[in-house]
């Protein structure tokens, strides 16, 4: 499985996947719930499943990326969990969230998070908010510092 150390993971992560089969460049998201599973919006449902499963080749890359906890307050680890694990089977119709990252973020922090962007390589992420004219960036997080 990828590049993932499980022991490293702690209940309540956001985890970015690279290279899953249909999320092109884009990463898919969701939150590490513990004993090796994760719960993550889907195209029809939220689901829990083992990380293990969703990653099965060498070539997937999975990533803690909670950064935004030096901007926002993240939820103590069993609320991150009980807020994802009491979604599982949702249709996607019945929801509020708009994508996986969306999803993840509301289960660790309470509420989607506004005005914000991501450049990502593979070896850095630069996390932007926007102001709310969308005239103007400040730079929340650089992975590489």
């Amino acid at each position: 499985m990828g590049n993932v150390n499980l022991h490293s993971l702690k209940a309540g992560d956001v985890l970015t996947i690279h290279g899953m089969a249909g999320h092109n460049t884009l990463p898919h998201w969701g939150v590490y719930i513990g004993n090796g599973d994760i719960v993550h919006f889907t195209r029809r449902e939220i689901r829990r499943d083992a990380l293990k499963q969703l990653c099965k080749s060498k070539s997937i890359n999975v990533k803690v990326h909670n950064c935004h906890d030096d901007h926002y307050q993240p939820k103590d680890s069993n609320d991150v969990i009980i807020s994802a694990e009491d979604q599982v089977g949702t249709e996607c119709t019945q929801n509020r969230w708009m994508s996986c990252k969306e999803f993840a973020c509301w289960c660790r922090y309470g509420d989607v998070i506004p005005n914000k962007m991501e450049l990502q390589t593979e070896d850095r992420v630069l996390c932007f908010e926007i102001n709310d004219e969308g005239t103007d960036t400040r730079l929340l997080h650089d992975s590489a510092n």
